[in-house]
Formats: structure tokens, C-alpha cells, sequence
């Protein structure tokens, strides 16, 4: 992350005249989260050191402050989320978010969002089983079993493992030989991996563009797409006028993405964790009675915890 930040450098705001001192805070506060991240990790680091522990504890202290403690800990492996959270929306409750990708609820970027800020959304998962467990655990959310394509079509293949659910769409709903041949497949995985929830995974579930998946179901503050792939056809297919939203991460960007989103009026922040896009004037809307605080980011400089994070559906303070 401090890598990807240093080599691209603070997002521009040269081109960005009336939005100039939303970027700058932007830029501000991010600068301070990082700091405050190397400078944990260094103090951990040192005082291993000093204590004379082998550079397998160092390890093991890096990944424990990456998995819990440092810039991760609520669903997202990466921490997006708690960037998301922590730099862009210190003050914002009670929101909405939409997530494409919803795996089994818990591991997921929008947990903290609807547990810890009131949050509601919607959410969409294409693994059967998963959907289901998903909407066990986040039974208060808007739970969607479909899949993405740029057309209407159906669920003709799964690939992957572990839930971490590649897709393909065609438009013939899939016959009994390839259902069979998947439902076999899907057992080998089941019983070399120990995945029970991809066995449930059904072909022939509808694809469709994202705008139809959305109509009706209004503007969005935080959008989470993570689909193993599908990013594109959610981006490509996203009518943001139907559907307006203030923040946008993706793990996957293609150029077409990334000139859909600029086309559309958002401002590119950066590769932070996952590539996270920002609509102008969104940040200043939602931090104004806050502004100067906001800027100062002392509350990110002086970040001890405090907020409950979330790993794996385990809570921790």
C-alpha cells in the first residue's frame, strides 16, 4: 500500500479546480493514515528487536498487524473498507451501499458499514450457497442471487475455489450434461478443499447488465464491486444517473473501467488496497460540519482503535 502510494503520488488536483481543497484534505488524510501505519509497525518491529525475538516473530507480528491491528481488521482482507471508513467517512451513519461479491456476509466490505454506522443496502451474490449463508448472516440487507454479464443471459459455468467464485454467462440456459458435469466437479473441489458452500453453487441462475439488477433500488453512498472478474460488466453496465453513488472501489480496472468512471464524472484516488474512485463534492457533503477537524486529520494521526473491527466474523476492539 505505502509502496503504491509513494510510486503514484498524491492524487492530482490541478485539473480539479473546484474540488482542489476536497482532493488536498483527501490527500492529507491518507498521507496520515500511512504514517500512522509504518510508524505502529515500526515501534512493533523495534521492540521485537530488542527483545532479541527471531525474524519469524517479525514476520508474524507484520502479518497479526495487517490482519488485525494495522490497516485491515474489519471484512476486507485488504482493508478498503476501513480506509473507506476511517479517511473518506469519519462521520458518516446511517448510509447505503451497494456490494457485488457478497460471499458469506461476514467477510465482507460493507459488515462494518452496516453493524457499526447503521448502513443499509444491497448486496449480490452469484454462488447459491454462499447467497444463502450471506443471507443468514445479513439478514437485514437487500440479498441478490444473480450474476453480471453485459446482456441478459444464465449461469453456465463456476470456476475457482472456496467460494472465490469465477462466473461465465451465456444466453442458453445451461443443459443437464453440464449441470452434471459441474455438480461432479464441484464435489472433487468440495472433498480436496473442504468447501462445502461451492458443491451449492447452481448453474442456470439469471445474468443480466447491473442496471437492471439496480432498478428501483436508488442512490448508493458506497459501492464495494470485488467479483473475481465480473468488476467490468458491473462498471460498463452501471447507469449512474439510475443510480448515483459518492464512492466506488473495485479490485479489478481495465482502461474501459477506468474511462467509464471518468467519463461519469468521478475522480480516480488511487490503487489504496483496491482501486477506489470518488464522485466531486460527495467527501465535502458528507464531512462539511466537520471540515476543518476533517482536514487537520487528527483523528487519523491520533488513531488508537476504538472502533469495533470485524475478521472472519470475530469482533475485537
Amino acid at each position: 500500500l505505502y509502496s503504491a502510494w509513494s510510486y503514484f503520488g498524491p492524487i492530482s488536483t490541478s485539473e480539479q479546480h473546484d474540488h482542489h481543497e476536497e482532493l488536498k484534505c483527501i490527500n492529507t488524510r491518507t498521507t496520515a493514515l500511512l504514517d500512522k501505519i509504518i510508524r505502529d509497525f515500526r515501534a512493533d518491529a523495534l521492540a521485537s528487536v530488542s527483545a532479541k525475538q527471531d525474524p519469524v516473530e517479525l514476520q508474524a507480528i507484520f502479518d497479526r498487524r495487517s490482519s488485525a491491528g494495522g490497516f485491515n481488521g474489519h471484512g476486507h482482507e485488504g482493508g478498503v473498507d476501513r480506509f473507506v471508513a476511517q479517511v473518506l467517512l469519519p462521520n458518516k451513519k446511517n448510509g447505503r451501499f451497494f456490494e457485488m461479491g457478497a460471499y458469506n456476509g461476514i467477510d465482507s466490505n460493507t459488515w462494518y458499514f452496516e453493524m457499526s454506522r447503521g448502513f443499509t443496502g444491497v448486496m449480490l451474490e452469484a454462488n447459491t450457497g454462499l447467497f444463502h449463508k450471506a443471507k443468514e448472516n445479513r439478514p437485514n440487507a437487500d440479498i441478490i442471487n444473480a450474476a453480471i454479464w453485459d446482456r441478459v443471459g444464465f449461469l453456465a459455468e463456476m470456476s475457482g475455489w472456496g467460494g472465490m467464485t469465477v462466473t461465465t454467462c451465456t444466453e442458453q440456459k445451461p443443459t443437464k450434461e453440464q449441470r452434471a458435469e459441474h455438480k461432479e466437479k464441484a464435489k472433487s473441489v468440495r472433498s480436496e478443499h473442504d468447501h462445502p458452500e461451492y458443491e451449492d453453487g447452481k448453474l442456470g441462475i439469471p445474468c443480466s447488465p447491473i442496471n437492471a439488477v439496480l432498478k428501483g433500488k436508488g442512490a448508493f453512498d458506497y459501492v464495494s464491486l470485488d467479483c473475481e472478474g465480473c468488476e467490468k460488466f458491473g462498471v460498463l453496465s452501471w447507469d449512474f444517473k439510475q443510480n448515483p453513488a459518492g464512492i466506488v472501489n473495485m479490485e479489478l480496472m481495465t482502461k474501459e473501467m477506468a474511462s467509464k468512471m471518468r467519463d461519469s464524472g468521478f475522480v480516480y484516488l488511487g490503487p489504496i488496497v483496491d482501486h477506489v474512485w470518488v464522485r466531486p463534492g460527495y467527501i465535502y457533503e458528507q464531512n462539511k460540519d466537520h471540515w476543518d477537524e476533517f482536514c487537520q486529520a487528527a483523528d487519523v494521526h491520533d488513531w488508537h482503535g476504538g472502533f469495533t473491527m470485524t475478521m472472519g466474523g470475530h469482533k475485537s476492539e
